[in-house]
């Protein structure tokens, strides 16, 4: 990833050969419009300049993107542990799913839980599961496990820090 990137921090996202950038990069393009064009390879120019390779026929169309659930827990409430020192250990767990629409639509689902304990007490649980519908159309078998597992989560995450 540092190799192609010249970065460290995850994560970094790519259109076939192109590296867009992370976070920050693709909510600024997202914002301006120009992830659109080149998530449909509709910007020829800046792909035939030189700054990335064609998409290779693979259409991606991000439709919508939403909050399906949010939720958080406090189990022991004001009644945290107060014997012990201040260490809590945190559990963070990323997952994805996706479930088919129709022929060529998909709802990717990018489920985050972040776990907070004081020893065995659980202080807190957070659970975000942040949405998107993507339009994906000339991709193989393959492609589309790809892009589900792996580019989709990536578009949809910087929504769900937020």
């Amino acid at each position: 990833m540092i190799a192609r990137s010249n970065r460290r921090t995850v994560p970094q996202i790519f259109i076939g050969d192109k590296h867009v950038g992370g976070c920050d990069d693709l909510l600024e393009l997202d914002r301006s419009g120009e992830l659109d064009r080149l998530i449909q390879g509709r910007d020829e120019r800046s792909w035939n300049a030189g700054t990335g390779a064609s998409i290779g026929g693979v259409q991606v169309s991000l439709q919508s993107v939403y909050l399906k659930d949010c939720s958080y827990e406090s189990p022991n409430g004001p009644r945290l542990p107060n014997n012990q020192a201040w260490e809590p250990k945190f559990q963070l767990n990323m997952n994805t799913s996706a479930e088919e629409i129709s022929a060529d639509v998909r709802e990717v689902l990018l489920t985050i839980t972040l776990e907070a304990k004081q020893g065995e007490a659980t202080l807190y649980l957070v659970e975000v599961k942040q949405a998107g519908l993507f339009q994906i159309a000339g991709a193989s078998v393959e492609d589309l496990k790809r892009l589900i597992g792996s580019f989709c989560p990536s578009v949809l995450f910087p929504y769900a820090a937020k």
